[in-house]
């Protein structure tokens, strides 16, 4: 049965109504009136999700379900703020990919992943060279992958929803356990909404396996998507650096599996962490070595079991630190560091 649910779409600061508000599953294109209002239709049993976007406002991407049928669910758009000064800081660029497929720098999603990115460095300095090493691997292929996007408003939505959207859900729940696992509300509802952002028409155990294929460097099949035989090449290149297959492949192929076996998100993401890399830093923070342990700690304090395995590879870290091997020069398919 065909679900129609009205949003009306507001100015969170003031509640002006925004007309002209551009409203999208990915696939059809809609704008609000001159209420800010739009009727959305949607056959899924479950529920449906568009992204919403006007100048000079935050994209947003909202959900309906099929309990509010036949209802007016009012949602509204924060202010963009002004773009960062241009300099040295990686913050105004540092998610290529991520801009690329939502079409500003200062989407929801972007802004979200910049957030957890700066909140969590704030934490930990040993997290915050794990991020910049992480980076350091992601400029080696996200350009050529940005650029590709940036030329195909069909690739666009294609990463938006087959990636974009899932890895942001991932890295929200990452965030509410490292961060702010002592809000349930928060914690649910990002447990709920990591699922949700795996539509289940794209098939998610088919998902899952493309990625873990991707992962494995494997040639692309024929009948796969041609935006997906186009970026193969980038792709195997992102598999074939480690911390972003940490980083991002694998949360990704992680989120369409949780998709396709309900599998409990929490879980997984604790199992993920545990597994960061800290082993793969070229360079250990300066400071007081107990110190940082602890602040690690505390961003894995909802798993024992995943805290100890991460702190067992970073105290090996530490000590191999004290008398350091001579540095390696960089090879292809490794850090850019020159790590192992």
């Amino acid at each position: 049965m065909t679900c129609a649910v009205t949003l009306h779409i507001t100015a969170c600061s003031g509640g002006a109504n925004l007309s002209g508000a551009a409203v999208t599953d990915g696939i059809g294109l809609v704008y609000t009136n001159a209420y800010g209002e739009v009727i959305i239709l949607f056959d899924d049993p479950v529920g449906y999700s568009v992204q919403v976007s006007k100048s000079g406002y935050v994209t947003r991407t909202v959900a309906v379900y099929t309990t509010q049928c036949g209802t007016t669910q009012t949602f509204c758009l924060d202010t963009a703020p002004p773009p960062p000064p241009p300099g040295p800081d990686r913050g105004g660029i540092s998610c290529f990919i991520v801009t690329a497929a939502t079409g500003s720098a200062e989407s929801e999603e972007v802004v979200a992943l910049r957030a957890l990115r700066d909140g969590v460095a704030q934490r930990s300095a040993i997290a915050a060279s794990l991020i910049d090493a992480i980076y350091d691997e992601y400029w080696q292929f996200s350009p050529a992958v940005a650029e590709r996007l940036d030329a195909d408003k069909f690739a666009r939505q294609g990463a938006l929803m087959a990636a974009v959207r899932p890895l942001v859900a991932w890295y929200r729940l990452a965030g509410c356990l490292a961060l702010d696992r002592d809000n349930e509300p928060a914690l649910q509802e990002a447990k709920r909404a990591l699922p949700d952002a795996c539509p289940r028409w794209l098939s998610p155990r088919s998902m899952a396996q493309r990625i873990a294929a991707l992962r494995r460097q494997e040639p692309v099949a024929d009948d796969a998507p041609q935006t997906l035989r186009e970026l193969a090449p980038h792709l195997h290149r992102a598999a074939s650096l480690p911390l972003v297959n940490w980083a991002v492949l694998e949360p990704l192929e992680r989120c369409w599996a949780i998709a396709a076996e309900r599998l409990d998100p929490v879980r997984e993401v604790g199992r993920w962490l545990g597994d960061a890399p800290v082993e793969r830093l070229c360079a250990l923070p300066a400071g007081n070595a107990a110190a940082h342990a602890q602040a690690v700690a505390s961003l894995l304090a909802f798993s024992a079991e995943d805290q100890r395995r991460l702190m067992q590879r970073l105290q090996a870290r530490t000590a191999q630190a004290v008398t350091p091997a001579p540095r390696p020069t960089a090879q292809p398919g490794k850090s850019g560091c020159g790590c192992s």
